[in-house]
């Protein structure tokens, strides 16, 4: 291990002492030593001469890693599945959070390009033999010298052209016919990536009757599993696609993610990684600093650039098979053994397992990668990629979790005003089964249960004081529990 991360003790132990952090607001630190000398090189590098956060620059970095890489390799373990990794960036506009991924993203967009020009090239070619075939095909028909036998073999023994694959890697629709259109005509390495999230999540694709299928689709992508589709009165499977997501969201979209349940409970929130981390606006000073060499983001790229040749030459067809090694197994078995015995009922994790639930999976992902980028030529992940893999995913364990709580604390927020307000115009004395049956139709959503923990939070917060009975009357009886508004509260 390097020298900044010989001395950390097992990763388990991480998550075995998690304890939510008391003030929300304040993002943790991202452990860039733990990505190793070339990924995290090129993450501080991006940092530096962009002036943004490094917890931005360290997600494009691994998320154009994992995308070079899942190219050539996958990781067999609990089966055996590629290694591409979905991301969330979470930051206001003006961020330069774009900057970042055109930075780290360089060398596929290049290959890109390449591959699209060669694409316009392929198709105009192939336009001319597809015509030429079909007038071929059209002259045999209509041979009236042939038999029905004769015709049959001459068609038979005609070749169609074959349809070039399209040269888009990176797409930015969010719809499920587009996406599988791209995975069905081009190649099975692919990412969605976009730095508008709010196209990405507004899209009628990911709301109402449409949003459980597309939910689905990128379930079943991030699983390597086929997926089936009818485009144009057209059956389309697809089977081996490589897929990855790298999204960069506004704090307001983001916020309506934590609050849709559906997104949690299908597992598609557990299954990204999440960032979110301060602003460095006002203290970006230094107008100079893209001028500052970048060495160690150019060997990113060259090795970037070296596992998608290595894809291509293959044509997508061969992979190595990574496995890991005795050391690495018992550290990736104790993190997952961490996290599953706090997935019970009253453990840390109880309330968070939708996001808890994929740690290991990604953790292994995230493992590959970082073995591949320390030795290209791999065939095994070491401990210390395990180890390092296992620091970074508690760091956005933490995050999601954070955000997720932040999420839940700004709703209460908003419950608690609503509430208070509507007690104070009611002269500030309810029953409480006037509130349950009378109180705003938003805080009525919370049910009785629901209702109730409301109002005890607001006591603890010294909002409201219980009062016991006959102090209130409800329909001309008195009541069993009433609530009073302590003057002073919210609102």
């Amino acid at each position: 291990m390097n020298e900044s991360t010989v001395t950390q003790p097992c990763p388990s132990t991480l998550f075995e002492g998690y304890e939510l952090p008391k003030i929300l607001t304040i993002p943790t630190e991202y452990p860039v030593d733990n990505l190793g000398p070339i990924l995290g090189g090129a993450a501080l590098e991006i940092a530096r001469n962009v002036q943004l956060p490094i917890a931005i620059s360290a997600v494009s970095v691994l998320s154009a890693a994992s995308f070079s890489a899942s190219g050539v390799a996958k990781i067999n373990h609990w089966g055996t599945m590629h290694i591409g990794l979905y991301v969330i960036s979470i930051l206001k506009s003006g961020e330069r959070k774009s900057t970042a991924d055109r930075q780290a993203y360089k060398p596929i967009r290049e290959i890109e390009d390449d591959l699209k020009e060669d694409y316009a090239e392929k198709y105009r070619r192939y336009q001319a033999e597809n015509e030429s075939y079909h007038k071929e095909r059209e002259g045999i028909l209509r041979n009236k010298g042939l038999s029905r036998e004769a015709k049959v073999d001459e068609i038979l023994d005609l070749e169609p052209p074959i349809k070039p694959k399209r040269g888009d890697l990176i797409s930015k629709s969010a719809t499920r016919t587009a996406l599988i259109q791209a995975l069905d005509e081009g190649y099975s390495l692919h990412i969605s990536a976009t730095d508008e999230g709010a196209q990405f999540f507004g899209n009628y694709s990911m709301k109402g009757g449409e949003l459980l299928a597309n939910l689905s689709l990128y379930t079943q992508l991030y699983d390597g599993a086929e997926v089936q589709h009818k485009i144009y009165n057209r059956h389309v499977s697809v089977k081996g696609s490589i897929f990855s997501v790298n999204l960069m969201l506004q704090p307001t979209i983001a916020e309506e993610l934590w609050g849709n349940r559906t997104m949690l409970e299908q597992g598609f929130l557990g299954r990204f990684l999440f960032t979110a981390p301060e602003s460095l606006a006002g203290s970006r000073t230094d107008t100079k600093s893209f001028l500052l060499p970048q060495p160690r983001l150019e060997k990113f790229h060259s090795l970037c650039s070296e596992f998608l040749s290595e894809y291509f030459a293959g044509e997508g067809e061969v992979f190595r098979i990574l496995s890991l090694e005795d050391d690495a197994k018992n550290i990736l078995d104790s993190c997952y053994i961490a996290i599953e015995t706090q997935l019970g009922a009253g453990q840390k994790f109880y309330n968070h397992s939708e996001i808890a639930n994929r740690v290991a999976e990604n953790m292994l992902r995230i493992s590959s990668v970082l073995a591949l980028f320390k030795d290209p030529g791999a065939k095994t992940v070491d401990a210390e990629s395990v180890h390092n893999a296992g620091y970074i995913m508690f760091y956005h364990l933490s995050e999601a979790i954070r955000l997720f709580e932040l999420h839940r604390y700004n709703v209460r927020q908003n419950y608690e005003k609503e509430l208070l307000k509507w007690l104070k115009k009611r002269g500030g004395r309810v029953s409480h089964n006037e509130i349950c049956q009378s109180c705003p139709n938003k805080v009525r959503d919370l049910k009785t249960d629901g209702i109730r923990q409301l109002l005890e939070h607001m006591e603890v917060k010294g909002l409201v004081v219980r009062l016991e009975s006959g102090d209130v009357s409800y329909r001309g009886r008195e009541v069993n529990v009433a609530w009073r508004v302590i003057e002073g509260g919210l609102g």
